[in-house]
């Protein structure tokens, strides 16, 4: 490895890429988990809104695209984490399908 590649900034697009996969794991663990286990998934949903919001904060340019769509991402992740803490199955479905929604208006084609 030559010096300094492994410390080299993410671009934008590299940072949202990461999003998207995020955002479909947590999909993929709303649609299929049962609410107790999504109280023991790890990263738990509070940690997923995290990460997100750190992916967003790499995202240089609030008014991008990319910026909207990464909060947008931790709006959902925080409403599923109340969700799951109080056992509201409506807001968790209501939360995978936003995140389905999510991917099908973000994913490459």
């Amino acid at each position: 490895m030559a010096q300094g590649e492994g410390s080299r900034i993410p671009r934008e697009e590299e940072v949202f890429e990461l999003v998207l996969r995020v955002v479909s794991v947590a999909r993929d663990t709303l649609f299929a988990g049962t609410i107790e286990e999504l109280k023991n998934a790890n990263p738990s949903f509070d940690e997923i809104a995290v990460m997100c919001r750190l992916f967003a904060k790499m995202i240089k340019n609030n008014s991008s695209v990319m910026y909207k769509a990464a909060d947008e991402v931790i709006d959902v992740m925080e409403s599923a984490a109340y969700a799951i803490e109080t056992h509201c199955d409506k807001t968790i479905i209501d939360c995978a399908c936003h995140l389905e929604d999510f991917l099908g208006r973000h994913q490459p084609r």
